[in-house]
């Protein structure tokens, strides 16, 4: 009686630690899974941010360019120039530009920061440019830096693929 008592006591036991190891397994699975789930939301909200930003970079720039090329034409624009009492012009919306570049530039990561940065540094030598050759030059300089920009927003967010049937 007393190897039968062993016996049942030996299972009960190998039962209990085999559902503590099963019961180890299942939360050590539902807490992956739910690191899985707040990291893939984290990162899904990261790039929709980054979307964001950069597109809205991209609008605020291509305004100033717009903006320069109306006061060149002898447009005035209004709260675009500000002038200070040594002479110089600043031109208030590209500041904003810059200083809001560099308080997102992790959030857009080294590329889209360096890319937006060299486009908004394209706006402001176009407006400091004397010459129609220099205004050409930057003209090209813009050119290459959308092209530039539209290969790293595709290979960010395939673009070029996103509307493609896959199956």
């Amino acid at each position: 009686s007393a190897v039968v008592l062993i016996f049942l006591a030996r299972g009960a036991v190998q039962k209990a630690t085999e559902k503590a190891v099963e019961n180890a397994f299942a939360r050590q699975a539902k807490l992956f899974e739910f690191v899985a789930g707040r990291r893939s939301s984290f990162v899904q909200k990261v790039q929709t941010d980054r979307w964001e930003a950069v597109n809205d970079f991209l609008i605020r720039i291509e305004r100033v360019f717009t903006d320069l090329n109306r006061a060149r034409h002898g447009h005035e624009v209004s709260e675009f120039f500000r002038t200070s009492t040594a002479g110089t012009r600043d031109i208030v919306p590209l500041t904003a530009v810059f200083e809001d570049l560099h308080g997102k530039q992790f959030l857009l990561g080294s590329d889209f920061y360096q890319l937006l940065w060299k486009r908004a540094t394209i706006a402001l030598e176009l407006a400091q440019a004397k010459s129609d050759g220099a205004l050409a030059r930057f003209t090209k300089d813009k050119d290459k830096n959308m092209r530039e920009l539209e290969r790293a927003l595709d290979g960010e967010f395939h673009l070029t693929s996103a509307y493609k049937d896959v199956d």
